[in-house]
Protein backbone atom coordinates (compact mmCIF):
# COMPACT_ATOMS: atom_id res chain seq x y z
CA UNK A 1 0.00 0.00 0.00
CA UNK A 2 1.35 3.16 -1.30
CA UNK A 3 0.41 6.53 0.81
CA UNK A 4 0.56 10.00 -1.34
CA UNK A 5 0.76 7.59 -4.42
CA UNK A 6 0.65 10.81 -6.84
CA UNK A 7 3.52 12.45 -5.20
CA UNK A 8 6.88 11.89 -6.14
CA UNK A 9 8.35 9.17 -4.03
CA UNK A 10 4.60 7.60 -3.90
CA UNK A 11 4.85 7.50 -7.89
CA UNK A 12 8.35 5.55 -7.74
CA UNK A 13 7.07 3.18 -4.85
CA UNK A 14 4.07 2.35 -7.26
CA UNK A 15 6.50 1.96 -10.09
CA UNK A 16 8.58 -0.02 -8.46
CA UNK A 17 5.95 -2.37 -7.02
CA UNK A 18 4.01 -3.21 -10.47
CA UNK A 19 7.43 -4.04 -11.64
CA UNK A 20 8.09 -6.51 -9.07
CA UNK A 21 4.87 -7.70 -9.51
CA UNK A 22 3.54 -6.49 -6.31
CA UNK A 23 -0.09 -5.79 -5.87
CA UNK A 24 -0.50 -2.11 -5.34
CA UNK A 25 -3.30 -0.51 -3.63
CA UNK A 26 -2.47 2.89 -4.15
CA UNK A 27 -3.74 6.02 -1.70
CA UNK A 28 -4.45 9.70 -3.42
CA UNK A 29 -6.51 12.54 -3.17
CA UNK A 30 -8.63 13.81 -6.53
CA UNK A 31 -9.71 12.50 -10.08
CA UNK A 32 -6.83 13.49 -11.90
CA UNK A 33 -4.20 11.25 -9.67
CA UNK A 34 -6.82 8.69 -9.30
CA UNK A 35 -6.29 8.66 -13.46
CA UNK A 36 -2.99 8.74 -13.29
CA UNK A 37 -2.54 5.87 -10.98
CA UNK A 38 -4.99 3.86 -12.96
CA UNK A 39 -3.20 4.22 -16.17
CA UNK A 40 0.11 3.42 -13.91
CA UNK A 41 -1.38 0.08 -13.66
CA UNK A 42 -2.29 -0.05 -10.00
CA UNK A 43 -4.45 -2.72 -8.60
CA UNK A 44 -6.51 -0.43 -6.48
CA UNK A 45 -6.84 3.15 -5.77
CA UNK A 46 -8.37 4.73 -2.85
CA UNK A 47 -9.91 8.85 -3.39
CA UNK A 48 -9.59 9.87 0.03
CA UNK A 49 -11.62 13.10 -1.56
CA UNK A 50 -14.78 11.03 -1.87
CA UNK A 51 -14.05 7.50 -0.10
CA UNK A 52 -13.27 5.70 3.31
CA UNK A 53 -9.62 4.32 3.47
CA UNK A 54 -10.36 1.67 5.37
CA UNK A 55 -13.40 0.31 4.08
CA UNK A 56 -12.64 0.58 0.23
CA UNK A 57 -9.29 -1.12 0.98
CA UNK A 58 -10.81 -4.35 2.95
CA UNK A 59 -13.38 -4.47 0.82
CA UNK A 60 -10.65 -4.96 -2.39
CA UNK A 61 -8.86 -7.37 -0.07
CA UNK A 62 -12.03 -9.41 0.92
CA UNK A 63 -12.39 -9.19 -3.15
CA UNK A 64 -9.21 -10.65 -4.10
CA UNK A 65 -8.79 -13.42 -0.90
CA UNK A 66 -6.01 -11.28 0.76
CA UNK A 67 -5.78 -10.89 4.70
CA UNK A 68 -4.30 -7.65 5.07
CA UNK A 69 -1.29 -5.52 3.19
CA UNK A 70 1.92 -6.60 4.12
CA UNK A 71 3.93 -3.35 3.21
CA UNK A 72 3.07 0.11 4.12
CA UNK A 73 4.88 2.93 2.31
CA UNK A 74 4.33 6.23 3.85
CA UNK A 75 5.71 9.25 3.24
CA UNK A 76 2.49 10.91 4.82
CA UNK A 77 2.01 10.62 7.82
CA UNK A 78 -0.60 11.96 10.33
CA UNK A 79 -3.81 10.32 10.97
CA UNK A 80 -3.56 8.25 7.24
CA UNK A 81 -0.41 6.63 8.88
CA UNK A 82 -2.54 5.50 12.18
CA UNK A 83 -5.36 4.64 10.30
CA UNK A 84 -4.11 2.61 7.76
CA UNK A 85 -2.24 0.58 10.52
CA UNK A 86 -4.99 -1.35 10.79
CA UNK A 87 -5.20 -2.85 7.85
CA UNK A 88 -1.94 -4.92 7.50
CA UNK A 89 -1.09 -8.37 7.85
CA UNK A 90 1.10 -9.86 10.86
CA UNK A 91 4.71 -9.51 9.90
CA UNK A 92 4.16 -6.48 7.74
CA UNK A 93 6.65 -4.04 6.84
CA UNK A 94 6.46 -0.21 7.54
CA UNK A 95 8.61 2.08 5.25
CA UNK A 96 8.88 5.73 7.12
CA UNK A 97 9.44 8.40 4.06
CA UNK A 98 8.62 11.23 5.38
CA UNK A 99 5.57 13.55 6.85
CA UNK A 100 4.37 15.52 4.36
CA UNK A 101 0.97 15.75 6.66
CA UNK A 102 3.07 18.00 9.25
CA UNK A 103 2.33 15.06 11.49
CA UNK A 104 4.70 12.56 12.73
CA UNK A 105 3.01 9.07 13.63
CA UNK A 106 3.88 7.81 16.94
CA UNK A 107 2.99 3.91 16.20
CA UNK A 108 2.48 2.18 19.66
CA UNK A 109 5.29 -0.65 20.75
CA UNK A 110 2.67 -2.78 21.90
CA UNK A 111 1.70 -2.73 18.19
CA UNK A 112 4.66 -3.09 16.95
CA UNK A 113 5.18 -6.39 19.13
CA UNK A 114 1.73 -8.09 18.96
CA UNK A 115 1.72 -7.59 15.04
CA UNK A 116 5.67 -8.40 14.94
CA UNK A 117 5.80 -5.33 12.42
CA UNK A 118 8.90 -4.44 11.23
CA UNK A 119 9.78 -0.95 10.76
CA UNK A 120 12.46 0.97 8.04
CA UNK A 121 12.86 4.04 7.68
CA UNK A 122 15.35 6.68 5.11
CA UNK A 123 16.57 9.94 5.79
CA UNK A 124 18.65 11.02 2.60
CA UNK A 125 20.78 13.75 4.66
CA UNK A 126 22.09 10.72 6.78
CA UNK A 127 23.76 8.82 3.75
CA UNK A 128 26.97 10.81 4.23
CA UNK A 129 27.54 8.02 7.56
CA UNK A 130 26.76 4.76 5.67
CA UNK A 131 29.63 2.59 5.33
CA UNK A 132 29.81 2.67 2.26
CA UNK A 133 29.18 6.06 1.13
CA UNK A 134 31.97 6.44 -1.39
CA UNK A 135 30.77 3.65 -3.23
CA UNK A 136 27.42 4.89 -3.11
CA UNK A 137 28.74 8.32 -4.35
CA UNK A 138 30.98 6.94 -7.24
CA UNK A 139 27.52 5.58 -8.65
CA UNK A 140 25.97 8.67 -8.99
Amino acid sequence: MVLGAAGGVGLAAVQIGKICGAVVIAVARGDEKVQLLNSLGVDHVVDLKNQDVTASIKDFLKSRNLKGVDVLYDPVGGNLAKETRKLLNWGAQILVIGFASGEIPVVPANIILVKVLHLFSFFLKSIHHMPNYATLTSLW
